[in-house]
Parts: C-alpha cells; sequence; structure tokens
C-alpha cells in the first residue's frame, strides 16, 4: 500500500493579551463639607470657649484668648463624606474661616485619622480680618495613605492649634474639609497582538 504523506498544520498562534494603561478621570473636590462635632483637647494651654460655635459659617465663633501662651487643640470630625469605594484619595483641603486679633499669628492644623491626630502638620496665619485660612492642596495626602473607608469614618478630621505662645484673641467661625478624590489608573488586558 501506497504510503501518503499529509502536509503538516501551521502552527496555530494563540493571541496573547496585549496590556495598556488606563488613564483614571481627572480629580475632582467632594465637598467642602463642615465639621458636625467640634471638641477641645487637653493638650496646650488654654481652652477653646465654645467650640461647637466652630461647626458653621454664622459669625458665632469658638474662641481663644491667650497671654504668651498656646491653645489647646479645637479638633473637628463628623464630616459624613460618602466617597464611593473605588476612588483614589488624591489631596485633601482644610480651610478655616478665622481671625486673631494680633494678626499674623501661625496657627497649626494636624489632619486625624481614625480619631487619631497626625504629628504632619500644615501651618498657615490668622490674620486680624476674618478670612477662609486653607492647609494642604488637592495634591497634599498630608503624610498619610487614604481609602475611602478612612474618609468616611467618623475618626476622621482636623485639629488646629496655636503653637507658638502668643497673646492674642483667636476666633474660629467654621472648619470645612474638601477632598480630591478620582477613578484610580488600572492596568487592564484588552485586545491582541
Amino acid at each position: 500500500m501506497p504510503v501518503i504523506l499529509v502536509p503538516r498544520p501551521p502552527p496555530i498562534l494563540v493571541p496573547r493579551a496585549r496590556r495598556f494603561r488606563v488613564r483614571g478621570a481627572d480629580s475632582c473636590p467632594v465637598g467642602p463639607y463642615y465639621g458636625t462635632v467640634l471638641t477641645n483637647t487637653a493638650v496646650g494651654d488654654v481652652a477653646w470657649a465654645n467650640p461647637a460655635d466652630a461647626r458653621l459659617s454664622d459669625n458665632v465663633y469658638a474662641t481663644a484668648t491667650t497671654v504668651l501662651q498656646t491653645t489647646q487643640q479645637l479638633m473637628a470630625t463628623g464630616f459624613d463624606f460618602q466617597i464611593p469605594t473605588d476612588q483614589q484619595i488624591d489631596g485633601i483641603v482644610v480651610e478655616c474661616e478665622a481671625s486673631s486679633t494680633l494678626g499674623g499669628d501661625t496657627v497649626l492644623c494636624r489632619i486625624m485619622k481614625a480619631s487619631m491626630v497626625s504629628a504632619t502638620s500644615r501651618s498657615n496665619t490668622w490674620e486680624n480680618v476674618e478670612a477662609q485660612v486653607s492647609y494642604g492642596s488637592s495634591t497634599d495626602l498630608w503624610g498619610e495613605t487614604w481609602t475611602p473607608a478612612d474618609i468616611n469614618a467618623v475618626g476622621f478630621g482636623v485639629s488646629v492649634r496655636q503653637e507658638t505662645g502668643l497673646t492674642a484673641t483667636l476666633s474660629c467661625d467654621a472648619i470645612r474639609i474638601t477632598v480630591y478624590c478620582s477613578v484610580p489608573v488600572v492596568t487592564t488586558p484588552t485586545g491582541t497582538t
């Protein structure tokens, strides 16, 4: 019987998934939201009178009068952020509507995560005319790594304190926070080679 040679079939090429980068959406702000729980802590010399009066921009003030002293921490929490879990936190901006009778007082701001005050601070001056004093930026993470759950938690907030021992009356009308977030950059398989 004759032998029939059958040609060999060409090799089967299995396409490989190609990987590419998907750029996240531009960072969009959530807020500003005002703190709903304002308290005074015993860190520092002079307590803030009426800390709850720094909840809203209504010209009713939390105040601290110092005589070559520091203030205690004015802490704001309860911002009630509801950032979706698929968001990436890009930056945090804190604003205090505030003034100081001396003018030019350096007041430090520290972020709070899980009810703990961070060691990292941002500083700005409170002048003798009431103004929005800003801390942080749309790209400032305050030395922390954040998830939406961290921001949405009741223990997320901010602490403000004058720490240089001045003689002045500091007044805070309101504390608010804006969080900048975006859809994160992801690597997704698609297409063929």
